[in-house]
């Protein structure tokens, strides 16, 4: 099967998944610049027309599925991504080339830093990301609208999201976070967070998601 042929297949598939009006609005605001035209955005009604125009844009291709990828993640369709994942994993009709390299000397498995055979101590996790989310997500109680609103997030989204996952705060806190991560730039998303925090006056919040900004840049 040719990439053209795994594109087409692909794309059918996910073009007969049953989208949620939540779910489509979501993904014509991630891909609202993409998209370039207030009238053709207001023309999205379904799945098919959003990709029709995505494609249109360039911005969906059989050399470039990775947006595929973020619909699938927004839709939550495990077959979809299962499709994605071995869309570049070569058919039979496309053997693999493989390149005659010399022999190597195997690697020594009992040194180095990244053997963890008998490790006592922990590793520690570089990354503040998941800390703050779980802070935040514990702590911000009924301020979330307020935070949400802070971080630009629509009434009809919030509204949505209420509906959804009723009285679940965390949750709903979390996908806010996670969704204005992946629409911020990424220099700015940590200071529009904390930013967000002051505004929703949770300023203890915001101070506490500086200190571990603060201690994990120093390692």
């Amino acid at each position: 099967m040719t990439k053209e042929e795994k594109y087409s297949h692909l794309r059918n598939t996910l073009i007969g998944i049953s989208c949620r009006d939540n779910e489509l609005n979501i993904l014509k605001q991630h891909f609202r610049n993409e998209i370039f035209s207030d009238r053709r955005y207001d023309r999205i009604h379904n799945l098919m027309n959003l990709i029709k125009i995505l494609e249109k844009r360039d911005v969906i291709s059989p050399n470039d599925i990775s947006s595929l990828g973020y619909i699938a993640n927004v839709l939550q369709n495990n077959d979809i991504i299962e499709l994605i994942n071995h869309f570049n994993v070569p058919t039979q009709a496309e053997p693999v080339r493989q390149n005659v390299a010399a022999p190597v000397e195997p690697m020594n498995q009992n040194v180095g830093p990244a053997n963890n055979i008998g490790r006592v101590l922990p590793v520690i996790d570089t990354d503040p990301t998941g800390r703050v989310y779980d802070l935040i997500c514990r702590e911000i109680g009924q301020k979330w609208k307020d935070f949400a609103r802070a971080l630009k997030i629509g009434e009809g989204y919030i509204d949505q999201l209420e509906y959804q996952h009723r009285s679940n705060i965390e949750e709903i806190t979390r996908q806010v976070i996670i969704y204005h991560r992946q629409i911020c730039d990424p220099p700015y998303w940590k200071y529009k967070l904390t930013q967000a925090l002051d505004e929703a006056r949770r300023k203890d919040l915001s101070m506490k998601v500086q200190e571990i900004f603060a201690m994990y840049s120093s390692l």
